[in-house]
């Protein structure tokens, strides 16, 4: 057996391991949203901006921090409150049951908005949150193992074909944001995840919420959970930079051998603004 395909044992094995038994999004069905994540796919600047926009809808005070669960909590600690819609996030992974309408159909099941990111940037993002603790060079990062713990490539591919899978099956009611298209047009991202939530925000809310969550003011905001964490990644470097050209072919080869939704990403350019259809990708990415 070569090393590709224990590799691809390996990584199947693991995936759909995971989807089997992995029941948190079954448990957690009663709430009316639930954000389903990346790892650094902007969530926290999403549920920055969704609690600013409730908060002025429901009249409350604005969320203490970006890290705040008073409008958008998690799944074992929701939102208490009944005066507007109980959304949480996470990045779990669907069940593979939720890909089935005939399941699906006799069950409550919450709207999904599934955040994703162009996969390079997401990992090199991650990498700096979390250098301290994981104490490897990027390669190593990387490269990681289909079975590690990190939240590696291997990881990201995991989420991205699940989140795909997810939407193309139609069970569930879900709605796709890309972080890129969050950047280049925040008020339109944030104007669909009220929508898509039914918050009934205004444009004037929808607007001051954006102006009140750039990267400077998120920093200011921010509550970190460990020592050395970053939530708002401030890095101007481009995250291109940080892949070797072995790290690339690694990188192409993995994705053409694993990758079933790409989400419109073009894994096979380099160029600074190939990936996203954006020069500068430089927003809150936490």
């Amino acid at each position: 057996m070569t090393a590709e395909q224990k590799e691809t044992i390996n990584f199947q094995l693991r995936y759909w391991n995971r989807l089997l038994f992995t029941t948190a999004l079954l448990r957690h069905r009663h709430f009316d949203g639930h954000i389903l994540s990346m790892q650094q796919s902007g969530t926290h600047w999403m549920r920055y901006m969704l609690g600013l926009c409730m908060a002025e809808v429901y009249r409350q005070p604005p969320p203490a921090s970006i890290q705040s669960e008073v409008f958008i909590g998690n799944p074992r600690q929701p939102p208490s409150a009944a005066a507007w819609p109980c959304l949480v996030s996470s990045h779990s992974l669907p069940h593979a049951l939720m890909y089935s309408r005939t399941f699906c159909r006799g069950f409550h099941f919450p709207r999904y908005l599934l955040l994703v990111r162009d996969i390079r940037y997401a990992l090199v993002s991650h990498y700096e949150k979390w250098r301290d603790k994981y104490r490897v060079d990027f390669p190593t990062y990387l490269r990681g193992d289909p079975w590690g713990r990190l939240d590696n490539l291997w990881r990201c591919i995991e989420l991205q074909n699940a989140y795909g899978c997810l939407a193309a099956a139609g069970a569930v009611e879900t709605r796709i944001l890309r972080y890129e298209d969050t950047l280049c047009d925040p008020v339109r991202a944030l104007a669909t995840a009220c929508d898509f939530f039914r918050v009934p925000a205004t444009p004037d809310i929808i607007a001051r919420a954006v102006t009140a969550s750039t990267k400077e003011e998120m920093a200011q905001h921010s509550n970190p959970c460990g020592p050395g964490e970053k939530v708002v990644r401030l890095d101007s470097r481009h995250p291109f930079t940080w892949y070797t050209a072995e790290d690339r072919a690694f990188f192409q080869r993995v994705c053409r051998r694993h990758l079933r939704h790409s989400f419109g990403y073009h894994y096979d350019e380099w160029s600074r603004d190939a990936a996203a259809g954006s020069p500068e990708l430089s927003g809150p990415s936490a």
